[in-house]
């Protein structure tokens, strides 16, 4: 497919940069482009005292990241050698002072906050302040022909405080500051319009080639209030002279910004529309768009060159092509994430609002793989049991190999045959029967499903590390643990299953099975590890069908190893053991039916292991 002009590939050593102006809705916007970019390549600050404090301190990590965003004009590309692709979104000019005005009046952590209510401003006396002024004087312009370096920031007095807003940069004529943020308007890949939001996304996507970005989240957005009043004629002049500039400019990004979406729409048009001979419709509705947005997003896949891999670890804080899941929560989420959510703890993504989440990613078809799933939270037990997975629309089995509360490990198996495709890539579809609330009484009111932490894929040739699997951590310093899956461990076979308690999944990750989930008749099951003091969180028909079908082969004073292959050495003492599991397992079953109360059950086992001891002195004569 050759590439409409005003497409761009960002090629892999191209920063992006998305230049902010305060309230443009630029948080938004902020979490849109972070969600294409993994967190250790975003650049964390936002602001001039953080950005300058990261150049003189560790200049190495800077010229590292590839996404930068905040409130730096044009500055950021001269602070780098290698290519920057510049991006930004403009408002209204007067939309835009009034709303910058608002913020201030009612955020006291904004240095002119006390200004404003120790002179209790209004909107007019704002406008007129020397030092509040600059929030509304042209700031649009003034940010985009804002192009200082590092050396002569330096030399600004308060700069890294002031930012933008304080400096005028006075040997600039108004008509030069113009002609510059016009020019560099016109080369930016992409300049997006607030009051045409969801078709900036879609834009953005068409231009990135990227999956189609819907409005599903406002995040910074200013609490709900009543319709501010009316302005009154002197106050509209007044707003009208500071924003001339704006205005002007904010004429020639919608003009710029209306030909490359008919652009956009005419191309989507020629390539995926029903009669594409046809003249161009006036109007295209959303749904619609988004189709033909999918179609191009593949296509722009098929024309990269991407390797196909065997093998992929995928923590679900990482950069994700997809959709139908909310942003990226826990360590290394990013600078902030809006109310609600978190910072810190185990990297996650929650699945929502819709049903269906879907990820992208280039499988080889060469070779049958695993795929492993590691969920850390559920909206509700049902949604994490209605979980489905379809691979390039075809579905796949899934077995649950441990569940402990919401966290759930879930295997499956993707068949090459389901690999196969025309496309570069798998899509992966997860789909759960419902999507809700997580949080009863906050503010985070997100429709949400299952917190996928990790996914991994491989072939059964490789052993995929998995520190960050389950949260369990083998206990290598106990020899009675080291002693039974040392045993264990020399005589499974690679496509055998083995039961034991969460620990182990550490050490048999793909032969793995929770003995907390019922297991019986399961193929492949060669092995139960017995954990002595853990009878009673068992399936108890499990455990029987167990104990009809497999004899003892190992045990030692915490665990007794069960298993159906005839040709394992047995080691000695077994008899006791086996005796008091068979006690307890019926004990149990007694007590579960209301036949035996628990002080009786617990006598009984008591006086069985006795017994126990007396036999297996006897069969050890």
């Amino acid at each position: 497919m050759q590439m409409n002009s005003i497409e761009y590939d960002l090629g892999p050593n191209e920063r992006l940069y998305f230049l902010h102006i305060q309230k443009t809705a630029g948080t938004t916007f902020y979490f849109t482009l972070d969600e294409k970019f993994d967190p250790e390549q975003i650049c964390p600050a936002r602001f001039w005292r953080q950005f300058l404090r990261l150049a003189r301190e560790d200049g190495k990590r800077l010229r590292q990241y590839r996404l930068f965003r905040g409130h730096f004009g044009c500055s950021i590309p001269q602070f780098f050698k290698r290519p920057t692709a510049c991006v930004t979104v403009l408002r209204d000019p007067i939309k835009r002072s009034i709303s910058h005005f608002q913020h201030i009046a009612r955020e006291p952590k904004d240095r002119r906050h006390k200004l404003v209510k120790a002179h209790d401003m209004d909107l007019a006396a704002f406008a007129e302040h020397p030092e509040t002024r600059l929030a509304i004087l042209n700031l649009q312009t003034r940010s985009i022909a804002f192009d200082l370096g590092f050396k002569e920031l330096k030399k600004i007095r308060r700069f890294a405080a002031q930012g933008v807003i304080g400096t005028l940069q006075p040997e600039r004529s108004d008509d030069e500051l113009l002609a510059i943020a016009k020019q560099r308007l016109d080369n930016f890949p992409f300049v997006g319009i607030v009051e045409r939001f969801q078709d900036s996304l879609f834009l953005l996507s068409y231009v990135f080639g990227w999956y189609p970005i819907r409005q599903t989240r406002q995040l910074n957005k200013a609490p709900d209030r009543k319709a501010s009043p009316a302005l009154s004629p002197e106050v509209m002049e007044t707003l009208t002279n500071l924003n001339q500039l704006d205005i002007q400019l904010y004429h020639h990004a919608k003009e710029q910004f209306d030909h490359r979406y008919t652009c956009m729409v005419t191309d989507l048009w020629q390539r995926y529309g029903d009669r594409p001979s046809d003249p161009v419709p006036d109007t295209v509705d959303d749904d619609t768009l988004f189709a033909w947005l999918q179609l191009h997003y593949e296509s722009r896949m098929n024309q990269r060159t991407t390797q196909k891999l065997h093998t992929i670890d995928f923590p679900f804080s990482k950069a994700l092509a997809g959709t139908g899941w909310h942003l990226r929560e826990g360590a290394g989420s990013g600078w902030h994430l809006p109310s609600g959510l978190t910072e810190g703890g185990t990297p996650f993504r929650w699945t929502g609002p819709e049903t269906t989440s879907i990820i992208d990613l280039p499988l080889a078809s060469d070779a049958d793989l695993t795929i492993k799933l590691c969920i850390i939270n559920a909206a509700a037990s049902d949604i994490l049991d209605s979980l489905t997975l379809t691979a390039n629309g075809h579905l796949v089995e899934l077995e649950t190999v441990l569940k402990q509360g919401t966290l759930a490990i879930i295997y499956g198996t993707l068949a090459k045959e389901l690999l196969m495709g025309d496309r570069a890539f798998t899509r992966l579809a997860f789909s759960v029967n419902r999507t809700t609330t997580s949080s009863v009484g906050t503010s985070d009111q997100r429709l949400v499903g299952l917190a996928f932490h990790r996914l991994q894929i491989f072939p059964d040739s490789v052993e995929m590390v998995d520190e960050d699997f389950a949260h369990y951590v083998f206990p290598t310093n106990d020899m009675q643990w080291v002693q039974v899956a040392d045993f264990v461990a020399t005589y499974v076979q690679l496509r055998e299953k083995v039961v034991a308690p969460g620990e182990f999944s550490k050490r048999f990750p793909k032969q793995f099975r929770s003995q907390t989930l019922p297991f019986s008749e399961k193929p492949d099951l060669n092995w139960v590890i017995l954990h002595k003091g853990l009878l009673p969180s068992m399936d108890l028909p499990s455990l029987r069908w167990a104990l009809s079908k497999m004899k003892p082969v190992f045990r030692n004073d915490v665990f007794i190893v069960l298993s159906n292959r005839s040709d394992v050495p047995r080691s000695h003492r077994l008899m006791q053991d086996w005796f008091l599991i068979q006690i307890q397992v019926w004990l149990t079953q007694l007590e579960n039916q209301n036949l035996l109360p628990s002080p009786t059950r617990n006598a009984l086992f008591q006086a069985s292991k006795v017994l126990g001891k007396a036999i297996n002195k006897w069969s050890n004569r």
